[in-house]
């Protein structure tokens, strides 16, 4: 069995014919965006693979096809990748089980006698809700970390054919002194679609891979950026969009977002200005939270009587009071105390630590808040092994000071590019030798790796 995540494009088969009605041939069930008809693909499809008899009809957003062969399906896994048709995506998570046995389609399946893995030997009168008890065993389960409810992912839909029609909106309604307002929420929409483009076919990888961090290897570093930060800029922004859209509403929406950008407006809508001003209020109020954070690792000691490594940790502790930083090797020699079962590890710390945790690294969860914060660690490692993969010396000195804020380090005119790569490589140097049960630590870097550095903000306030 092959299990293939893949949007729809135009395929090149050689010799391959797509038929409801062949028999032995290996099945194919794909989850098709809801706004596509069955006129649709088969306009999309006929030029490709020719005439499609009987095509099956598009149930609940899915549709069950069959081709002569797994070489043939194989054809199709290489081509459906990440575009769209007539503006909307086109996706699939596919299933192919070879040596089927099929009469009809789902619409009208009987006497189907399945052969493929697991099911041999057991003849079944078929009807459509066996058939979908059968097939649901081979749907692939989503990551923890891409899990979203099906109202979620249609609401993503919604607003991103809402904001594809937007650049067009604000210069038709706004009066002529606002026009050059509206351009700059113009371009800014446009980025913004591009991003959600990129955003899909991204987030249909990891949500249908069965090996999570092997999908993040294929992935660019670019791409897992977008993956972790787009989500909060549509939060953002949508509001803003959404009330511009209603007549006059311009007037008050697009003031009211330039007078608070950092809580209305994604990066997409600010000038260099605006990003450097957000950046520098972002990372007060984390580092607001950094006092806080390491009076939790203090209280900590107290949990590691009795264990070997208490002095130890003690030791970086007291490095970190008198002003300076552990080095690499000091930090991975105390890895097992915020891994599995040490006095560290997420599951064992108290609910304001972890509060103090999702300050320091500028997250808003409401709920599970232990395991979001396990999962945005897993991804940040995997951002680290993209960055170690692409090389530090080959970013931009902006991407340098990008991944740098993302990580606590405030980067000001003054800090050269050798600190700057320094720090992430001190950091990259830690990640790249932890395991998924680590993901404390990761969590804990900010304090360890800069609570001295000197860009700190030092607030005169304590923040509980």
């Amino acid at each position: 069995m092959v299990l293939v995540n893949c949007p729809l494009m135009a395929m090149n088969l050689k010799r391959a014919q797509i038929r409801s009605s062949d028999q032995s041939a290996t099945v194919l069930m794909c989850n098709i965006h809801p706004d596509v008809t069955k006129d649709d693909l088969r306009a999309f499809l006929d030029p490709v693979t020719g005439p499609m008899k009987n095509l099956p009809e598009i149930e609940n957003g899915a549709i069950l096809l069959q081709v002569p062969s797994l070489e043939d399906a194989n054809s199709l896994k290489a081509c459906f990748d990440g575009v769209f048709f007539k503006g909307r995506p086109i996706y699939a998570d596919m299933i192919v089980r070879e040596g089927s046995e099929h009469s009809s389609t789902r619409n009208g399946l009987e006497n189907v006698k399945p052969t493929g893995p697991g099911m041999s030997g057991r003849k079944m009168e078929t009807t459509r809700e066996e058939l979908d008890l059968e097939l649901d065993k081979y749907v692939v389960q989503r990551h923890p970390a891409t899990q979203t409810s099906a109202a979620k992912r249609k609401a993503f839909y919604r607003f991103y054919d809402f904001v594809q029609g937007y650049a067009k909106l604000p210069t038709q309604v706004l009066p002529h002194k606002f026009v050059a307002i509206s351009r700059q929420f113009v371009q800014g929409s446009r980025l913004l679609f591009r991003d959600m483009r990129e955003f899909i076919g991204v987030y249909n990888i990891l949500a249908s891979t069965r090996d999570w961090s092997r999908a993040c290897k294929r992935l660019s570093r670019h791409e897992l950026e977008l993956y972790l930060t787009l989500p909060r800029d549509l939060y953002k922004v949508a509001p803003v969009l959404i009330l511009s859209a209603f007549p006059f509403m311009q007037n008050i929406a697009f003031p009211l977002a330039l007078m608070y950008p950092h809580r209305l407006l994604s990066s997409h809508f600010l000038t260099d200005n605006q990003k450097a001003e957000i950046d520098l209020k972002t990372l007060e109020k984390r580092h607001m939270y950094y006092r806080p954070l390491f009076r939790d690792l203090q209280q900590g000691l107290y949990f590691l009587q009795g264990r070997p490594d208490l002095e130890t940790v003690r030791r970086i502790f007291a490095i970190l009071a008198r002003g300076d930083h552990p080095g690499v090797e000091q930090i991975l020699g105390v890895a097992s105390q915020f891994s599995e079962h040490g006095p560290f590890e997420v599951s064992q710390l108290f609910s304001h630590h972890i509060r103090h945790l999702m300050k320091v690294h500028g997250l808003d969860y409401w709920f599970f808040w232990r395991t979001k914060v396990i999962q945005y660690a897993n991804l940040l490692v995997e951002l680290d092994l993209a960055l170690e993969r692409e090389g530090l010396l080959n970013l931009s000195r902006e991407d340098l000071k990008h991944n740098c804020h993302l990580r606590g380090f405030l980067v000001e005119e003054s800090t050269s590019q050798e600190e700057m790569i320094q720090y992430l490589r001190d950091w990259i140097g830690i990640t790249s030798n932890l395991d998924s049960k680590s993901a404390s630590l990761v969590l804990h870097l900010p304090i360890i790796l800069g609570y001295n550095k000197p860009t700190r903000i030092w607030d005169t306030r304590s923040v509980s």
